[in-house]
């Protein structure tokens, strides 16, 4: 069995820029949902600005958790493979996240 032929650099290029670009769009979505949806939670959940504040944190103590994890992920099963799992299941969430 012989190995799949290299693609040519532009594809791959190409290839990793959208990839990295949904990963972005991902993550400032998840930055600003809470910035848009405040003023309703607070009216709707009587919330005060203090736990709106706790609740927005919630999503950089998240951030900050998973880095041991994700590094463990890399090392073991390489950049290109870990970040298409986690791209997939923060899409995922995203989804959920839209639809709730």
């Amino acid at each position: 069995m012989s190995a799949p032929p290299p693609r040519p650099f532009a594809a791959a290029a190409l290839g990793a820029f959208i990839a990295f670009t949904a990963a972005v769009l991902i993550n400032q979505y998840y930055r600003m949902a809470m910035a848009l949806m405040a003023p309703g939670l607070a009216a709707d959940m009587a919330l005060t600005a203090d736990r709106l504040g706790l609740l927005a944190a919630a999503y950089f103590l998240a951030f900050s958790a998973m880095q041991l994890p994700v590094g463990l992920l890399l090392d073991r099963f390489g950049p290109r493979r870990s970040a298409a799992g986690l791209m997939t299941i923060g899409l995922v969430g995203a989804l959920v996240f839209a639809t709730a």
